[in-house]
């Protein structure tokens, strides 16, 4: 009798068994998935609060919040385990990656999801000043956004190859709307601003004031995508703004989506699911994300990509 209990025990751990290699029958669901990156108000935020919306459908059960962060404060929260996604600029987020300056240490744990769009660098003046090379920008009222943001850092890393500093300048951080305002207003001279085009406020700017932009010279561009990677050649199409009727020569740092190094492959590739089977209700709520093809989301920023996301696109032939 209990040889034969020990038989029936024996044959029925062996069918219930996985084979070795294969997957678990669940896969482990993550204790949380929080979303950084953009403010309710700014341009990102609705979009990742979105994306935040779709994904307590993917995990149905685990807690997903939004938190609003950007800059370095958003890459340094998944780096550092507080968050599983965030959005941000390539050019900071390889800095983060590699442990450049303004970061202190290298953070290893950053992987690439997805490039999404194109965020050119925008270098706003008004015509009432003056200005017309990035070399006149010295001594100058500039608006740099928020501290710590890709304007701010990509802005001054554009002014040290023209051998200006940042206390050459009367540096302001006043944020993106107010930033506008005061260039309305006379009070500021000039700003610099990565982000899509055409951009909401400068439309808003140029059709109170006649404004020009500033292209970067050939040389600096070539001297900066040797130094800094994440980083490519961009033009603003001459008309893009009122009174600007010639293209505008300058640098990009893509957007992307990063996550953790550290979270499993499944979680992963479940995240970057849904936010391709939603791009079309994304380019609702934040228009540039018409811009994200396969072929985008695939482009190398040098932040190696995360298993779970070239597991992904090599299933959908976008990756060999």
């Amino acid at each position: 009798m209990c040889s034969r209990f020990f038989k029936i025990m024996i044959l029925a751990a062996l069918i219930l068994a996985p084979a070795a290699g294969d997957p678990p029958l669940h896969a482990q669901e993550p204790s949380a998935i929080r979303v950084w990156g953009g403010t309710p108000t700014g341009a990102w935020g609705p979009m990742m609060i979105n994306i935040s919306e779709k994904l307590k459908k993917t995990f149905p059960g685990v807690p997903v919040s939004a938190e609003p962060a950007g800059g370095s404060s958003a890459i340094l929260g998944v780096a550092r385990e507080k968050g599983e996604l965030c959005i941000a600029v390539s050019f900071t987020a390889a800095k983060a990656y590699f442990g450049k300056p303004p970061f202190k240490n290298a953070e290893s744990n950053l992987r690439l999801l997805a490039t999404l769009f194109d965020s050119p660098m925008q270098i706003t003046v008004l015509e009432s000043t003056g200005i017309k090379k990035i070399e006149d920008l010295k001594g100058q009222r500039i608006n740099f956004g928020r501290k710590g943001f890709n304007s701010d850092i990509l802005g001054q890393t554009i002014l040290n190859e023209y051998g200006i500093k940042i206390n050459d300048v009367k540096a302001q951080y006043l944020g993106l709307g107010a930033g506008s305002v005061s260039m309305k207003n006379g009070q500021t001279d000039a700003s610099f601003r990565g982000t899509a085009i055409p951009t909401a406020d400068i439309i808003d700017l140029s059709n109170a004031r006649k404004i020009n932009q500033l292209s970067i010279d050939d040389q600096v561009i070539d001297r900066i995508l040797g130094k800094y990677p994440g980083l490519t050649r961009s033009t603003i199409p001459a008309g893009t703004y009122k009174g600007i009727d010639k293209p505008v020569k300058t640098i990009s740092a893509p957007a992307v989506f990063l996550v953790q190094a550290k979270s499993p492959d499944d979680v992963v590739y479940k995240i970057l699911q849904t936010v391709v089977d939603n791009r079309d209700t994304l380019v609702q709520v934040y228009a540039p994300m018409k811009q994200v093809t396969p072929e985008k989301m695939t482009t190398e920023i040098g932040i190696p990509f995360h298993p779970g996301a070239i597991k992904y696109y090599k299933e959908k032939g976008h990756l060999k």
